[in-house]
């Protein structure tokens, strides 16, 4: 709640999650109009190039939460950021039937990161280390190719998962990657 101390985030992992940070309420929401969605069998993949900034912020945690994150600037303490913006491209994993997303991988300018989303709202954020791991599309393409149904049992959706077609993923992580580095480039003009 606005005003209060954050007590949403806890440090604590939930199931098997130990490498990242837990959070109870559900990060900012992927914005449809702004989302071109591809089909890959049981899950439906969305590209959405993403502004993050104060006033959105607020929309989703309220204005002192908000200016919180933007103070810290997005979680990367060491960014170097003119304006209190954030942006770049998202990849959104929802359930093709029910609309629930359960993976997100985030190639933001300061603040790299990938979710495992749980139905219940909570989620674990993951920083991207992009020395190790180059870039961040490029690995959660492969990612998504070679380890979707074991990251969706990860995020809580076994079912889901069980379902999982590798070349309806791989098909449609084609066309996703095409959109990704078209919207991307859009961006950078």
């Amino acid at each position: 709640m606005a005003g209060q101390p954050d007590k949403t985030e806890h440090e604590q992992p939930f199931g098997t999650i130990g490498f990242g940070k837990v959070f109870t309420n559900p990060p900012v929401p992927h914005v449809p109009a702004n989302t071109l969605m591809f089909e890959a069998g049981p899950i439906r993949i969305g590209v959405e190039y993403r502004l993050l900034n104060e006033e959105i912020l607020a929309k989703v945690y309220g204005p002192e939460r908000a200016a919180e994150i933007v103070a810290g600037r997005f979680g990367n303490p060491d960014a170097v950021s003119e304006h209190a913006v954030d942006s770049g491209l998202s990849i959104h994993v929802f359930d093709a039937v029910t609309g629930v997303e359960h993976l997100r991988f985030d190639n933001l300018d300061s603040n790299k990161h990938y979710h495992y989303l749980r139905a219940d709202g909570r989620h674990v954020v993951v920083w991207y280390d992009d020395v190790a791991n180059g870039d961040l599309v490029t690995w959660a393409l492969a990612a998504l190719r070679d380890r979707a149904g074991r990251m969706l049992e990860l995020a809580g959706a076994g079912e889901l998962a069980g379902r999982i077609d590798r070349d309806a993923v791989g098909r449609a992580l084609a066309e996703v990657e095409v959109a990704a580095r078209v919207q991307t480039a859009a961006a950078a003009v």
